[in-house]
């Protein structure tokens, strides 16, 4: 797989627009280059690794004080609240996964999934 900076390129005027470029400007889209299954793959691997996040936004807003009751867990497992391998909450509306557990998210696909007792969160109706 090759990372190229695309110019002249059949297609390059919607390319770079579409990466809110200027057309006609002296800045390059980047584009993946593939030639076969292998390196299709990994080109969409790297998209994909490269928008992965260890913050998940809340569909409700958490009580600060209370956030340690909340259950966050990693396939399965309970991570620790504020522990540096664990989670803490960012604002009041998302939960960010530490260290290790972050981790994991990068370079793979755990399921994450998270429990609020009543109280704990306040989802809008």
């Amino acid at each position: 797989m090759t990372k190229r900076l695309l110019g002249g390129a059949p297609g390059a005027r919607w390319l770079v627009a579409g990466r809110g470029l200027a057309v006609g400007g002296n800045v390059n889209a980047e584009y993946y280059l593939a030639d076969d299954q292998d390196q299709l793959t990994s080109a969409f691997n790297t998209i994909i690794n490269g928008v992965r996040s260890c913050v998940f936004p809340l569909t409700g807003t958490v009580d600060p004080a209370r956030a340690g009751e909340a259950t966050i867990s990693l396939d399965g497992q309970p991570l620790v609240f504020e522990d540096p391998n664990g989670w803490q909450l960012v604002g009041d509306d998302r939960v960010e996964l530490l260290g290790s557990a972050c981790e994991a998210v990068m370079n793979g696909e755990p399921a994450v999934t998270g429990f609020f007792p009543c109280g704990v969160i306040n989802v809008p109706r």
